[in-house]
């Protein structure tokens, strides 16, 4: 729409109706894409008095496209998806969470608990063993000799003669019997009591014991050793053939090995001499036949050792 200069003195001529009539239609309408024709109009206008100081001529541009309000999710760069993305993240993010107490709960050491023990069938069916009654401790037996004390009167040293040799063993010994009339007591060992090899034979505070037999079929060996149980010295003097004798289950006499060695040493209490292959004089040996089906034993016999008088051993053996 053109509008014209109305104040005096300024000349007046029509416009283009047609043309501002189109205008004011699509003003109207609010269509904003419809092109709108631009009126302009250049006069020459001759001024009767003073030339005006400025000179209007309007123009109706098209009126500008309507804004819209900007959408906060592309503003900070987030599609139309985010929500669901968003929701998805904090689901897994819970999952983990949960799962990981429950594997630092499963880590935890339980706590210790005191518990009785469960008693087992066999400890149930079985009763408990009794406590042993208290034994008073056996003496004890020192097993090297000790140093002999200085003789009164010196001794000529007895020529040592070597040991019979025992013969290889062919004849086995027979398992020991029951002590008989032995205890670890030190009374006395009742006269004529036979004893069988590992007993000790007691009299007078002197203990002897016969130890490891061997029997072959011309002969056998036996250990013997002598303990003072007495409070004082004592002093032996013998000869193997005056204190050994050894016979057969048929009387008959075995043979004492090196019967004119001799002893002559002191005892001291709770001293321990030992007659064997490893001391001077060595094992008492016998010899004799006794490979016989009948032979089933050896009588072992000791006497005139100090104050043992007649201590005997039964050897059984087997063919």
């Amino acid at each position: 729409m053109v509008q014209q200069d109305t104040r005096p003195g300024m000349p007046q001529e029509p416009a283009d109706a047609a043309a501002v009539e189109q205008t004011e239609q699509i003003v109207e309408s609010g269509d904003t894409t419809a092109p709108v024709r631009t009126i302009s109009e250049h006069r020459s206008v001759t001024y009767d008095g003073a030339q005006p100081r400025n000179t209007l001529v309007e123009a109706y541009p098209p009126p500008p496209p309507v804004m819209l309000e900007p959408d906060p999710r592309r503003y900070w760069g987030l599609g139309p998806g985010i929500g669901t993305i968003l929701a998805i993240l904090l689901a897994v993010i819970g999952v983990a969470i949960v799962i990981f107490l429950l594997v630092a709960r499963g880590n935890q050491a339980a706590p210790a608990t005191s518990l009785a023990p469960i008693p087992t069938s066999e400890a149930v069916q079985q009763p408990a063993a009794p406590a042993p009654a208290a034994v008073a401790p056996a003496p004890a037996v020192p097993t090297a000799p000790p140093a002999q004390a200085p003789l009164p009167q010196p001794v000529a040293p007895q020529p040592v003669a070597p040991a019979l040799a025992p013969p290889p063993a062919a004849i086995a010994p027979a398992p020991a019997t029951a002590p008989a009339g032995t205890s670890a007591a030190t009374a006395d060992t009742p006269a004529g009591t036979i004893l069988v090899p590992g007993d000790t034979w007691r009299q007078n505070g002197l203990e002897l014991t016969l130890t490891s037999p061997q029997i072959s079929a011309n002969g056998g060996t036996a250990d013997f050793s002598l303990t003072n149980r007495g409070q004082s010295d004592i002093r032996f003097q013998f000869t193997k053939g005056s204190a050994f004798s050894a016979v057969d289950n048929r009387n008959a006499p075995l043979k004492i090995g090196d019967p004119n060695y001799r002893y002559d040493f002191v005892l001291q209490p709770n001293a321990t001499m030992l007659l064997d292959g490893s001391h001077a004089g060595g094992a008492i040996s016998f010899a004799g036949p006794l490979s016989s089906p009948q032979l089933s034993s050896i009588m072992v016999t000791v006497k005139g050792m100090a104050d043992i008088s007649n201590a005997q051993w039964r050897i059984p053996f087997q063919h």
